[in-house]
């Protein structure tokens, strides 16, 4: 079973430096799957899903970001947006 932070520098290293975008989501859900209580999760897979044109996904892990951290400001700039 991987770690939290294995999972997460992951999915940073396929979003940032390959741009797999699908590898990322799967990660971010491995992660969710794993600690389905971490709203930085939720906001990074929207932001994955965004670039993969899955937007309805995108403001579904977006709200569930904010419905975890009502502070959670990078998610709250991304639904100005839709």
């Amino acid at each position: 079973m991987y770690s939290f932070a294995v999972l997460f520098i992951a999915a940073f290293v396929f979003v940032i430096v390959e741009q797999d975008y699908d590898m990322a989501i799967k990660l971010y859900t491995d992660a969710i799957n794993l600690y389905p209580f971490n709203a930085s999760y939720y906001g990074n897979r929207s932001f994955a899903y965004i670039k993969t044109e899955c937007y309805g996904y995108g403001l579904a892990d977006a709200n569930k970001a904010l419905e975890l951290d009502r502070t959670y400001v990078k998610v709250s700039v991304k639904q100005i947006y839709w």
